[in-house]
């Protein structure tokens, strides 16, 4: 039994109302042939749905969660040039027992402390007597690593007024350090503190942003060129998952005959 072009219009109307019940149906037609059909309606808004009923709880614990990686990503990446330079230096002097000290040890510097026992299991005691004997003959190498430890402590706390004074103290502690790998990390989260604060107050950051970017400017490659920029800014809007960023409305075709 074939299903007639108004009863499939009615079908995707209620599918769409199913979806989102503050869509608004502004016009639906049926054109003379009956083999078209079109349904405009307003681009629905994103809308995060949680169980605790907390405002987008969701998402922002997932963008707090990637703003933090991109700080320790940065510590991390200053131990393990400092350990470098370390390595290097004692490899110039020929002095092959320091050196082999500092050298594969670059994961277990990076291990926060709370999840050692966790990673490491019996080994905890072994690796931990390796970073110290690393210690003795590269100093700097554990103030940059207690660096890192001391920033974990401070993503972990759950209280924002705790945070911002541990953030405080972290400054005080390591803002005047003589080890150039460091200076340059802290002077830029010390330039840019009242961000790294509003991120962790708020939980916001620019993740969802950047990420938009990068999938226009897939949708830009793939098409290899739009004929129009109506239809290019149309596609985006549906690779986008139907953001609505603009007042203008989207129209769903559907074809066929009965």
């Amino acid at each position: 039994m074939a299903i007639s072009k108004k009863k499939q219009l009615e079908d995707l109307t209620a599918r769409l109302l199913n979806l989102d019940p503050n869509i608004i149906i502004k016009k639906s037609e049926l054109t003379p042939s009956g083999e078209l059909i079109y349904l405009e309606v307003p681009l629905p808004k994103i809308r995060v749905c949680t169980e605790c009923g907390s405002n987008n709880c969701n998402i922002k614990a997932r963008e707090e969660h990637t703003f933090n990686f991109h700080l320790i990503q940065r510590l991390d990446k200053t131990v393990d040039a400092v350990r470098i330079r370390m390595q290097n230096y004692y490899n110039d002097k020929g002095d092959n027992e320091s050196y082999q000290l500092l050298k594969h040890i670059s994961y277990i510097l990076k291990t926060k402390t709370s999840n050692q026992l966790i990673k490491w299991g019996e080994l905890t005691t072994e690796k931990r007597r390796k970073l110290e004997n690393a210690f003795t003959v590269a100093p700097e190498l554990k103030t940059v690593y207690f660096a890192l430890q001391d920033f974990h402590e401070i993503l972990d706390e759950p209280c924002f007024q705790i945070q911002k004074d541990l953030l405080t103290e972290w400054f005080e502690k390591y803002r005047h350090t003589d080890i150039k790998e460091l200076k340059t990390p802290v002077k830029v989260f010390y330039s840019y503190r009242s961000y790294i604060l509003n991120a962790w107050r708020y939980g916001r950051s620019n993740g969802p942003c950047e990420g938009l970017n990068n999938k226009i400017k897939d949708v830009k490659r793939t098409m290899f060129g739009a004929h129009s920029f109506e239809n290019f800014r149309k596609r985006i809007l549906l690779t986008c998952g139907g953001l609505s960023l603009a007042s203008d409305n989207l129209i769903f075709h559907i074809s066929g005959k009965e």
